[in-house]
């Protein structure tokens, strides 16, 4: 007999382990960069990536850690490579990583032992490693940036902790200098749909940074991984956890000048968080303006959105153009927002019957219109396209009572449908179009507006000229010669947009009032009518010889 029970218990363990099933998670993060030194500048990844394998093992998940030098390409990609080996078709699998992205010479991860010119993971190496695991479901938890970092850094006031995980080895983010020389397309979301088998949850838009900073427990964190540790339940659904994500980094980002939209795959969002799509509930409906601007559904198929130019970056009072891709039939409506206040942008008339919408594309601005952005700090764009026209009704109507102030505003009729949608994120600077950022915006609006020379009279003849067509600025204009003391925000963005509106229109250049106080050479070149960018290089060049202690040269960044 006792022979038997040692036999019996020894068979045990063996019968367990055959049957046992335990969910898998391979967690990365990494700080420390070699060979490529300059990419060491993070704080917080390692403290992300032990965070996220504490709330994955109360999960019931088995977690590998690699964290910086064991996080090479070979190591990633090997452990995913003996996972796809060891998981179980009745297992879930996460895929979590905490560290830089970059865009040049492609989108890509960076491991630890990544190089300037590569070895790193593209997204297309990453996605093909995470299919061949055949799990039931595999999650993919981005904390990184894949393209360029909007330019907000450099005109941001305050909250000058925070970093974005992104590595651009040409970038110059010198503060006095405003916005980096190296723009990147603003383009919509990236992340997939979900229809290839994966749930990819993406700390980002494209074309955003994925920022890290010190957070409420005095460690650095990513926002985006703070944001959804804080969020997230055992099985909660994923949209939930999505909406509290956003509101948490909109209140840490607010006024700072910074955006950041993480992402998730749409397929995925009524489903219990890293469980697969088909066990998803319906969608719960937006019953507040803010729900309505937080869900994203994106399929760049049936509605996208492009900046034109493509640049993630523009100036107060550029002169830009927004191209909106539709792929189906629907009710379009286009929501912007600065501050924190959501404005209507289309349908014009905030009527409903004129959002139907075909297969088309729609381009602004029509006719003789202008359109440029004249608020600095964090600007977004959201294009939502709905199957009914009750749905669309229920946010233009929302949008009329909250005159842009209110986002929680109870919507009316709740929105039933869940909109595919699209998302423009830019930064709105105080430079000048196509130059660098002012040495003294407030002494240059002091001595244009409050100037009493030829010179300054000159000048705002043209900001008057600007003005036409833009209420805010012709109210600007009218009331320089009665506003006393320092100029307010709401003063300087008019001022702004009215500066760089008639930089682009025209020359500056007044030989009445000028003359000699421009060099020969840009009075001469001026007096040619010059056009597009050798009129904003001349225009730009008189006001740093007019404004030496205001206005930077072009070629400042290179002294």
């Amino acid at each position: 007999m006792g022979s038997y029970l040692r036999s019996f218990g020894a068979l045990l363990p063996l019968i367990l382990g055959a049957t046992a099933s335990a969910d898998q998670a391979l967690v990365v993060g990494i700080q420390e960069y070699r060979p490529l030194v300059a990419a060491s500048t993070l704080g917080g990844c390692v403290n992300d990536a032990n965070g996220m394998a504490d709330k994955l093992k109360k999960d019931g998940f088995t977690v590998k850690v690699l964290l910086n030098a064991d996080a090479s390409r070979t190591g990633i990609l090997g452990e995913l490579e003996r996972l796809s080996t060891v998981v179980k078709p009745d297992e879930r699998f996460v895929f979590y990583f905490a560290g830089h992205g970059r865009s040049d010479p492609h989108y890509a991860l960076m491991p630890s032992n990544c190089t300037k010119e590569g070895n790193d993971i593209t997204t297309p190496t990453l996605h093909e490693a995470v299919k061949k695991i055949p799990a039931r479901s595999r999650t993919v938890i981005l904390d990184s940036c894949f393209s360029g970092g909007m330019s907000a850094g450099e005109m941001a006031r305050g909250a000058d902790d925070f970093k974005p995980r992104f590595f651009d080895p040409y970038s110059d983010r010198s503060i006095k200098f405003g916005p980096v020389a190296k723009p990147t397309p603003a383009t919509a979301e990236t992340a997939p749909t979900g229809d290839a088998g994966v749930c990819y949850y993406v700390a980002a838009l494209s074309n955003e940074q994925a920022l890290e900073g010190t957070m409420g427990d005095g460690k650095r964190h990513g926002l985006f991984t703070y944001a959804l540790l804080s969020n997230l339940e055992p099985k909660e659904i994923w949209g939930d956890a999505h909406l509290g994500v956003k509101k948490s980094i909109g209140a840490k980002l607010q006024n700072s000048g910074r955006t950041q939209n993480p992402s998730i795959s749409a397929t995925y969002l009524g489903a219990p968080a890293f469980d697969p799509p088909a066990s998803a509930s319906a969608i719960p409906p937006n019953k507040t303006l803010e729900e309505a601007w937080n869900a994203d559904n994106p399929d760049p198929r049936k509605i996208a959105l492009k900046l034109i130019p493509e640049q993630d970056a523009v100036e107060a009072g550029r002169q830009i153009g927004l191209e909106i891709k539709v792929g189906a039939s629907g009710y379009l409506v286009v929501l912007g927002e600065v501050d924190g206040r959501i404005y209507p942008f289309f349908p014009a008339s905030g009527s409903a019957t004129d959002a139907a919408v075909g297969k088309k594309t729609i381009r602004f601005p029509e006719g003789e219109e202008r359109l440029f952005f004249d608020g600095f700090g964090a600007d977004h764009v959201k294009a939502m396209l709905f199957s009914s026209a009750a749905s669309a009704a229920a946010v233009l109507d929302a949008l009329k009572k909250s005159n842009g102030q209110a986002r929680d505003l109870t919507l009316a009729r709740a929105v039933n449908d869940a909109p595919f949608t699209a998302r423009l994120s830019m930064a709105v600077s105080d430079s000048l179009v196509g130059g660098l950022r002012l040495k003294d915006l407030d002494g240059l609006y002091r001595k244009i507006a409050g100037g009493t020379g030829p010179v300054e009279g000159a000048l705002l003849k043209k900001l008057s000229a600007a003005s036409n067509g833009y209420p805010r600025g012709r109210t600007w204009v009218a009331s320089t010669s009665t506003k006393k003391g320092a100029p307010t925000r709401a003063d300087k963005e008019a001022f702004l947009s009215l500066l760089n509106l008639a930089i682009q229109y025209d020359s500056l250049y007044d030989e009445g009032s000028m003359g000699e106080k421009v060099s020969k050479r840009v009075r001469d070149d001026l007096k040619k009518k010059p056009k597009g960018e050798k009129l904003l290089t001349l225009n730009r060049a008189l006001l740093a010889e007019l404004f030496p202690e205001e206005v930077n040269p072009d070629d400042a960044r290179n002294r």
